[in-house]
C-alpha cells in the first residue's frame, strides 16, 4: 500500500487506545485531524535524536535583529514568541526546527541512551526506523501502524519518554495511557513483515528531564497476546458501530456519582441536614 500514512483509512493504535474510552472517542480520533502540540512535537524530536543519529535538525539562531516601534534595530534573544522563530519553523518544518536549548537537551538525552549499555546495544543494531506497516484482518478489516524502529538483535523497538521510568510507576503510567494495546498492535503489525524475523519487543524509556535516566524493558509475548485480544475486541465493537452508524459514548444511562475511596474521611454514613 502506498500513499501518505495518515491518509490511509485503516484502524491504528491511536484509534484503538481511544476506543478504550468509548466508540465516540474512537470515531472522533479516526475522523478528525490531530492537532499539533508542544508535547507531540517534543516526542517526535526526541525519537529522531535517539533513533536517527544523522537526523537533519535545524537550530534556530540564539539571537536576531528586530526593529522596535520607532524603526530602530537592535539584537534580541530569540524566543518562541518572536515572528523570527515562526518564520524559521515555516522554512525548515516543525519536525526539524529546534531552539538552541532544545538541541542541547536532545544531545543530553541521546548521550544518556548511548551511555546505557543495554540501550546502546539496542540502538546500535537498528536496521530501520519510522516503518509503516499495513495489513488486512479477517474480522476488523484494514489496519496499520508505524513502528519506531526494528533492531536485528532485539526485534521491534519503541521509545517512550516518561516522568518516571521506575518499573512500577512506568507500568502504572503505561496502563493509564494504553501502552500495552499500542505495543501489542505494533507487535502484530511487525509480524506481517516477513523480513522481521526477530519476534521480540523492547521499550527504551527515558526520563523527560535531567538526569535523563534510562531503563530498557522487554515485553513478554503473553502480555502482547492478551493485549492484542483486547485491541481486537475494541476493533470489533467499532466496526459494528460503523455498520449501524451509531457511536456511543462512555455512559449507558444515568450514572451514580461516587466519591473516590481516598477522598472519604471515614466510613460513617452522613445524612443531608445533619
Amino acid at each position: 500500500m502506498t500513499g501518505d500514512y495518515f491518509s490511509v483509512d485503516a484502524l491504528s493504535a491511536t484509534a484503538i487506545k481511544a476506543g478504550r474510552k468509548s466508540m465516540k472517542h474512537m470515531h472522533h480520533v479516526r475522523t478528525t485531524p490531530s492537532e499539533s502540540s508542544e508535547a507531540l512535537r517534543w516526542g517526535t524530536l526526541a525519537h529522531a535524536a535517539i533513533l536517527e543519529p544523522d537526523y537533519p535538525f535545524q537550530v534556530c539562531p540564539e539571537s536576531h535583529v528586530m526593529a522596535d516601534k520607532k524603526g530602530n534595530e537592535k539584537e534580541v534573544k530569540t524566543t518562541k514568541r518572536h515572528a523570527f522563530w515562526h518564520s524559521f519553523v515555516e522554512r525548515h518544518g516543525e519536525r526539524f526546527a529546534v531552539m538552541p536549548d532544545e538541541m542541547a537537551k536532545l544531545k543530553e538525552m541521546t548521550n544518556a541512551v548511548y551511555s546505557d549499555p543495554w540501550a546502546c546495544d539496542i540502538v546500535r543494531n537498528i536496521e530501520a526506523t519510522e516503518i509503516p506497516v499495513y495489513w488486512e484482518d479477517d474480522e476488523i478489516g484494514p489496519c496499520k501502524c508505524k513502528l519506531d524502529a526494528y533492531s536485528r538483535t532485539h526485534g521491534v523497538l519503541e521509545v517512550k519518554t516518561a516522568k518516571d521510568v521506575n518499573e512500577r510507576k512506568f507500568a502504572t503510567q503505561s496502563e493509564y495511557l494504553g501502552y500495552p494495546l499500542q505495543f501489542a498492535w505494533y507487535y502484530h503489525g511487525a509480524r506481517q513483515v516477513p523480513e522481521f524475523t526477530n519476534k521480540r519487543f523492547h521499550v527504551i524509556t527515558i526520563e523527560k528531564s535531567r538526569p535523563w535516566d534510562v531503563v530498557c524493558y522487554e515485553v513478554e509475548p503473553q502480555v502482547l497476546a492478551e493485549a492484542y485480544q483486547e485491541a481486537l475486541e475494541i476493533g470489533r465493537r467499532y466496526r459494528k458501530a460503523q455498520q449501524f452508524g451509531s457511536f456511543s459514548g462512555m455512559a449507558t444511562g444515568v450514572m451514580l456519582y461516587r466519591r473516590p475511596d481516598w477522598a472519604t474521611t471515614n466510613n460513617e454514613s452522613w445524612e443531608i441536614g445533619k
